[in-house]
């Protein structure tokens, strides 16, 4: 169980499953606030590091400027995910070396040289020791019967890859894409974690004042006991419809991300096979919508029909409930 202490050292923006536009428009209010209620300039420091942090997850970035962030928010991400990967490596370790003997073949082609590899790898390294723990987990998933593992480590693998490459772009490729602003994110939380600690410092005495800088009502928390669910990624086939597989009330709320190049459609319907209405909602390339189920005629409706009306692209969309 945490103390109080490891829980004050935890951002709780961690735990924020909102959509880009809240979170922009969270930051937007708290500069704003800062700046109009900032007495002698004691806030002059924190205004300075969130305007770029928040200019670049906007996308009002670009050239050097946005790399500069991109960078910096993918040092953040590589060391959460190395921090990650090691001591998720040690509890595997855990696990192999209790079902395969410590000399064993099977234990040396997960741990050649112990943990000590993973404890002094470099960022190149870890992504070979990622690969492979995937590898060899896969390997032997019947004798080790812990499929968690191998969907943390392809997390994990997905996650350190694209910090990785984008960490590497050169700047003409550079584009504030979804991938791009999840790791902008990570800077732009951590900056506000910062202010939040530094302003509950500041006033101490009476820390309410600290909740007149930030508007917490546009963020949503996502844990155990919430209903909110993990994000799920899906391809549509050209001039296909399919249904999101999603359990949902009326009271619920869908963020759906257009995360391909062509355009979508969706509409709700009581059967996953149901035709669609003559009136569509377009969800356009790269946007997103925070969708009340009630809007596509939930209770009655029970489905969210996706569908992609080009004749000869794929369409990328990912879904949860908020």
């Amino acid at each position: 169980m945490k103390t109080q202490f490891e829980i004050l050292a935890n951002n709780p923006l961690d735990m924020v499953e909102v959509s880009y536009s809240r979170r922009s428009q969270y930051a937007h209010i708290h500069l704003v606030r800062l700046t109009a209620n900032n007495p002698n300039g004691v806030y002059n420091h924190l205004i300075s590091e969130l305007t770029p942090a928040l200019d670049a997850y906007s996308g009002n970035l670009s050239g050097t400027d946005l790399q500069k962030a991109i960078s910096k928010g993918c040092t953040f991400e590589l060391n959460d995910c190395s921090e990650l990967f090691r001591h998720t490596a040690s509890r595997y370790e855990g696990l192999v070396k209790s079902v395969f003997s410590k000399d064993s073949q099977p234990y040396l082609s997960f741990f050649p040289q112990g943990l000590d590899e993973f404890y002094h790898a470099s960022q190149d390294r870890i992504r070979v020791l990622i690969g492979r723990l995937l590898a060899q987990g896969v390997l032997y998933k019947e004798q080790l019967g812990q499929n968690d593992y191998l969907d943390l480590f392809t997390n994990l693998q997905h996650r350190y890859e694209t910090a990785f490459t984008a960490q590497k772009e050169s700047l003409g490729n550079v584009k504030n894409s979804r991938p791009i602003r999840d790791i902008l994110w990570i800077g732009l939380k951590k900056q506000l974690y910062k202010n939040m600690l530094f302003i509950a410092y500041t006033n101490i005495d009476d820390p309410k004042v600290m909740l007149t800088y930030f508007e917490p009502s546009l963020l949503r928390y996502h844990d155990n006991s919430s209903t909110a669910t993990t994000p799920v990624k899906v391809q549509i086939a050209p001039a296909t419809t399919m249904a999101a597989d999603l359990k949902f009330t009326a009271n619920d709320t869908i963020l759906l991300v257009n995360e391909g190049d062509v355009p979508i459609f969706f509409y709700g319907g009581e059967t996953a096979s149901q035709a669609a209405p003559a009136v569509l909602t377009k969800l356009p390339a790269g946007e997103e919508i925070e969708l009340k189920t009630s809007a596509i005629g939930a209770p009655a409706n029970k489905f969210l029909l996706l569908m992609n009306q080009d004749a000869t692209a794929k369409a990328e969309v990912e879904y949860s409930l908020l």
